[in-house]
C-alpha cells in the first residue's frame, strides 16, 4: 500500500530527475543495437569463481553497497520524444537472486552463464546490469555479473570488481569501507561539452585529412581478397569464440622488449596483424578498428562507466620497414591518433563512406578490431578469485581480438571472437600463430625487414 511519503517521493523523483544525452561511447553500443539482428551484442558477461569460502549473506550485502558506490550502475535509459536519454536512479536496488546450484557440474553452470550472456536486456526504464549469486558444488560460490555495455565498459569492469572485493573484505572484517570510486556523472557532463566545442571541429578536420584518400580493404577472408568492400548483413553477426593463452615465460620476452624499446605491446600486435593480412591480400596498407579506452586521467581511471571508443587506424609501412622502424613509426602515427580520438566513430564512417564508397553505409573496409586490456584489478585484499568472461554470441567485424591477462598471473590470453559466417576456426588457429611468429621474429632480429619476416613465415607454411 503506498504511503504519502511514497507520492512525495515520486513527485520529488519527476521533478528533480535530469536527463541526459547519451555520450559518443555510449550512442556507439546503441547504434550496435540498433544495426545487430542480435540485441545481445551489447552484453558484457563476467563470472568471479571464489577459491575460498565466501558468506553468501555478506556478499549480497556487498553487491547492494557497490551499487550505491559506482553510480555508472544505477543509469538507466528513457525514451523521450523517440529518442533514448539517460538518468541517474534514486531507487533501492532489487533483490539479488542467490541460486542453489550444487547438484550440477562446474561445466554445466558455465553453460548456464553462457546463455544468460546471450539474453537480451531490457532497455526503457531497466537496470542495465544483473548480479546472480550460486551456491556451486563443494559448497563454492560464484558470482555472476550480466551489464550493459551503455553503461559499463571492461575497464570499468575492472573498476566494479575491485570495488566488490575491498567492501566484501571491510564488511567481513568489520572495517571502513574503501575510498569511493570516481563517480561517472560528472564525466558524463564533461564528455556532452565536447560535441559543441572548437577541439570538436578540429578533430574533424583531424578525420577529413587522414582519409583525404580512398582506404584499402584488407579482407581477412580469401573469398574477399580483390573486392573493393565487403557488404555488411545485421543478419550475419552470430560468433564464435576461441582463446590462446601465452605462456608467462614468452609474455616476459615481449614485455621485455617492449621496456628496452619503449614501445607498447599494442604497437607488436598491431604489426602481427599487419602482416597477416599484408600476407593474405598483397597489399601494404592495411586497416584495424582499434578500441580507445579514453582513460588518460586519474579521475576516469578510477571510475565504472563506458568510455571506450572505436576508430578505424590505417597502416602504410612499406614491406622494407625494419621492424624496429615499424614499431617507431606506427607509434608516432597511433600517438597522434589517439589525441583525436574523442571523435565519434559514426561521424568518421559516414564521413569516409560518403566520400568514397558512394555514400554505401553497408560498405566495410576492415575486417579485424584490436582491443589491448591493459586494465587490472589492483587490490592490495589477499581474496581468492578468478575470473571468466562469457560469449555473447555476437559479432559484427570478421574478427574481434581482445588481449589480455585474465588471470593476472602474467600471462596473455588472446581471446578471439569471430564471425562464423566467413571467418573459420582453422583461419582464426593460423591468425594466432602468424601474429605471435611476427613479434617473435622481429623480437629476436629488430632489423629485420617486415618483407623478410613475411616471407619465412610464408615459407613455414608451405
Amino acid at each position: 500500500m503506498s504511503t504519502i511519503a511514497d507520492f512525495e517521493r515520486v513527485e520529488f523523483m519527476e521533478d528533480k530527475t535530469k536527463y541526459y544525452d547519451l555520450t559518443l561511447s555510449q550512442n556507439l553500443m546503441l547504434v550496435a543495437v540498433k544495426y545487430s539482428w542480435k540485441k545481445a551484442i551489447v552484453n558484457i558477461g563476467i563470472s568471479m569463481w571464489f577459491d575460498e569460502e565466501i558468506d553468501r549473506d555478506i556478499l549480497e550485502e556487498t553487491i547492494y553497497t557497490t551499487i550505491d558506490r559506482i553510480d555508472s550502475l544505477r543509469i538507466r535509459l528513457k525514451k523521450i520524444n523517440k529518442e533514448f536519454k539517460q538518468y541517474f536512479t534514486e531507487e533501492q536496488a532489487k533483490k539479488i537472486k542467490q541460486l542453489d546450484f550444487s547438484d550440477m557440474s562446474f561445466e554445466e553452470i558455465g553453460n548456464k552463464f553462457e546463455l544468460w550472456t546471450r539474453t537480451p536486456m531490457k532497455y526503457d526504464d531497466s537496470d542495465m546490469y544483473e548480479f546472480i549469486i550460486i551456491k556451486a558444488p563443494e559448497n563454492k560460490t560464484i558470482l555472476y555479473i550480466k551489464v550493459n555495455h551503455i553503461v559499463m565498459d571492461a575497464w570499468g569492469l575492472t573498476v566494479l570488481a575491485k570495488d566488490l572485493i575491498e567492501v566484501y573484505c571491510a564488511l567481513r572484517d568489520k572495517k571502513e569501507l574503501p575510498d569511493m570510486p570516481t563517480q561517472f556523472m560528472p564525466i558524463i557532463e564533461k564528455e556532452l561539452i565536447y560535441n559543441d566545442s572548437e577541439r570538436f571541429r578540429k578533430d574533424f578536420e583531424y578525420w577529413k585529412e587522414y582519409y583525404k584518400s580512398k582506404p584499402n580493404y584488407a579482407s581477412i577472408s580469401r573469398k574477399d581478397i580483390g573486392k573493393p568492400y565487403r557488404k555488411v548483413s545485421i543478419f550475419r553477426c552470430k560468433s564464435n569464440r576461441r582463446i590462446y593463452t601465452l605462456a608467462k615465460k614468452k609474455t616476459d620476452i615481449i614485455k621485455k622488449f617492449c621496456l628496452e624499446n619503449n614501445v607498447s605491446l599494442q604497437i607488436l600486435l598491431l604489426i602481427g596483424i599487419r602482416c597477416y593480412l599484408a600476407i593474405l591480400n598483397k597489399k601494404e596498407e592495411i586497416g584495424v578498428i582499434n578500441v580507445v579506452a579514453r582513460r588518460s586521467s586519474s579521475d576516469t581511471k578510477k571510475a565504472g562507466g563506458m568510455m571506450i571508443n572505436i576508430l578505424p587506424f590505417m597502416m602504410n609501412c612499406l614491406d622494407n620497414t625494419t621492424f624496429i622502424e615499424a614499431c617507431r613509426e606506427i607509434s608516432s602515427n597511433l600517438f597522434t591518433f589517439f589525441r583525436h580520438s574523442d571523435f565519434p566513430y559514426e561521424n568518421v564512417m559516414t564521413y569516409i563512406k560518403k566520400t568514397h564508397f558512394q555514400g554505401n553505409m553497408l560498405a566495410n573496409f576492415i575486417d579485424v578490431t584490436l582491443t589491448f586490456q591493459a586494465g587490472k584489478i589492483n587490490t592490495k585484499e589477499d581474496l581468492n578469485f578468478h575470473l571468466k568472461y562469457h560469449s555473447n554470441d555476437a559479432n559484427g567485424t570478421g574478427i574481434y581480438l581482445t588481449v589480455m591477462d585474465i588471470s593476472d598471473l602474467g600471462t596473455l590470453d588472446f581471446v578471439f571472437d569471430y564471425n562464423v559466417a566467413f571467418v573459420s576456426k582453422k583461419m582464426v588457429s593460423q591468425f594466432y600463430y602468424q601474429i605471435l611468429k611476427t613479434i617473435e621474429f622481429g623480437i629476436n632480429s629488430p632489423n629485420i625487414t617486415l618483407k623478410e619476416i613475411m616471407s619465412t613465415i610464408e615459407k613455414i607454411q608451405e
